[in-house]
């Protein structure tokens, strides 16, 4: 019973904080272009590191962070449709792949050769970089037979994301990238699904649509880069033990985008449905800023630091190199 007041309190407080953020919105855009999912982020932040998040709401922070979240990403297959899954094609799925690729061989190599740092934590943060932050980090965690290494890793990248989002949505305010680049580049590289979700949408639904669809792709290579560490790191039995699931989400949003794009349901409920994702998505998006720790980055050290915001850059100006080259 206890539980479920303190999810209730959580997800109300939250919901208050969404309330703010919208009218927010509304009230600077004579101004300054501001979604109300970057406010949500920055309210979450400030409340996290001044006056702190209370125990009482703390779990309820947990379950929209996470659950929110997923059931946000299976609607937003809603408002999807083939076409953008096509626009994407072979090439699209192959550059995704190497973006991937390339970031983790750069970042263990920063970590192990230049920096110096432990090489359980360069692989989490590779990884983590690499294709979709903790989810990641946690998945790749038994495999390295050091699982407390993984929360001070996992930490600091969603501090990094999220700061991550507030520098990408500033750079696609530039408009030196079209909304169509600025999504590609948002799913390309930011770590997180909410991270990179919040930050392609930040410049409307074009950007957004393109950011999911990528940004998804990514997490589909988790399965083939997880076997590749175990291969490194385990033996054959223990290999078996380690086989990875992707998140049964994944398969859910592919579901949905189809549903969508063979118009099996009526216009007016799949357009709730994804109108419905966006409110989803803005909850988990606080809840996540809720959950930022800035003294994350003082406890890991100088070295881990230097390593986590090189690999940002890394990825972030790789992914800036591979658009414009297309």
């Amino acid at each position: 019973m206890l539980s479920v007041i303190s999810n209730l309190l959580g997800v109300i407080f939250i919901i208050f904080l969404a309330f703010i953020s919208k009218s927010l919105n509304n009230l600077f855009k004579p101004i300054i272009t501001l979604e109300a999912i970057t406010i949500g982020i920055i309210l979450g932040m400030i409340i996290k590191n001044t006056i702190g998040v209370s125990e009482k709401i703390d779990k309820g922070v947990a379950f929209i962070s996470k659950y929110f979240l997923e059931l946000g990403i299976v609607l937003l297959g809603f408002r999807l449709t083939l076409s953008g899954f096509a626009v994407l094609g072979f090439k699209g799925i192959v550059i995704i792949g190497l973006h991937i690729l390339i970031t983790i061989i750069l970042i263990i190599f920063l970590g192990k050769y230049l920096i110096k740092c432990d090489k359980i934590f360069t692989a989490f943060l590779a990884v983590g970089t690499a294709i979709c932050g903790s989810s990641a980090i946690a998945a790749l965690a038994p495999i390295m037979k050091d699982e407390k290494k993984a929360p001070v890793t996992i930490s600091l990248v969603n501090l990094m994301a999220a700061i991550g989002v507030l520098i990408y949505t500033a750079v696609g305010h530039l408009n030196f990238l079209t909304p169509w680049q600025y999504g590609f580049w948002s799913g390309l590289t930011l770590h997180g699904v909410g991270h990179a979700i919040g930050a392609a949408f930040s410049l409307g639904i074009e950007s957004g649509e393109i950011g999911t669809i990528v940004k998804m792709t990514r997490v589909a290579y988790l399965a083939p880069v997880i076997m590749v560490f175990s291969i490194f790191s385990t033996t054959g039995e223990e290999r078996e033990k380690y086989r990875l699931k992707l998140p049964s989400y994944l398969y859910l949003f592919f579901l949905t985008s189809i549903i969508n794009g063979l118009n099996l349901l009526p216009f007016d409920i799949s357009d709730y449905l994804g109108g419905l994702s966006s409110d989803l998505i803005l909850l988990a998006m606080i809840a996540l800023g809720l959950t930022v720790d800035f003294s994350s980055f003082k406890n890991q050290g100088l070295k881990g630091i230097i390593l986590v915001v090189s690999g940002f850059l890394l990825s972030s100006f790789l992914g800036l190199a591979i658009l414009s080259a297309l």
